[in-house]
């Protein structure tokens, strides 16, 4: 562990046999964005959608973001008014292929926070509210290592080629990588 880590919640995390890893794109909340037409592709979470939904759907996912960057251009926002939608969580996904113990990510985010833990072959994630908060409002589970790692390389590879894909379409890459004023096609 890493040096003055607070491990105390390692005990309290829920052992899990089996977790599905998944990366999603965020889509907008309609409610902030009325004149936007939103994804009609297939999802079981309503404002994401996973790689593993995207397959297939790369033009309908291209066209979708073509339309954010659209509106946003039509009510005169800024890039980062509207670079939410283009956030995914691929450094975790890189952080759960490492083997070297500790802390392997904790990301604080508008008061969200996560903290991955890699501790006796096994990964620790707590997910809460805030850094402050309590362990009891916060999601604490335990699998292991080896489980994550296996399904880490093909969502991977399933991520890239899908942003590529979306890069090519839109002329930059902008969920792997931070800029603050893309030159997107039009």
């Amino acid at each position: 562990m890493t040096a003055g880590a607070d491990t105390a919640w390692l005990a309290h995390a829920k052992w899990l046999h089996s977790l599905d890893v998944e990366i999603g794109f965020l889509l907008a909340d309609p409610a902030s964005s009325p004149s936007l037409e939103p994804l009609t592709t297939p999802r079981k979470i309503d404002r994401l959608l996973r790689t593993s939904e995207a397959i297939g759907h790369e033009d309908e996912l291209a066209a979708y973001y073509r339309r954010c960057i659209h509106d946003a251009r039509r009510r005169n926002r800024s890039f980062n008014e509207y670079s939410h939608l283009f956030w995914m969580m691929k450094p975790v996904l890189e952080a759960l292929q490492t083997r070297a113990p500790g802390q392997l990510l904790f990301d604080v985010e508008q008061g969200w926070s996560m903290e991955i833990v890699l501790h006796d072959s096994r990964i620790y994630i707590r997910q809460g509210d805030d850094v402050g908060s309590s362990d009891d409002d916060a999601v604490m589970a335990s699998v292991s290592r080896e489980l994550l790692a296996a399904q880490a390389q093909p969502l991977m590879t399933r991520t890239e080629a899908i942003i590529a894909r979306l890069a090519k379409e839109l002329g930059e890459d902008v969920w792997t990588t931070r800029k603050t004023n893309p030159f997107f096609r039009r």
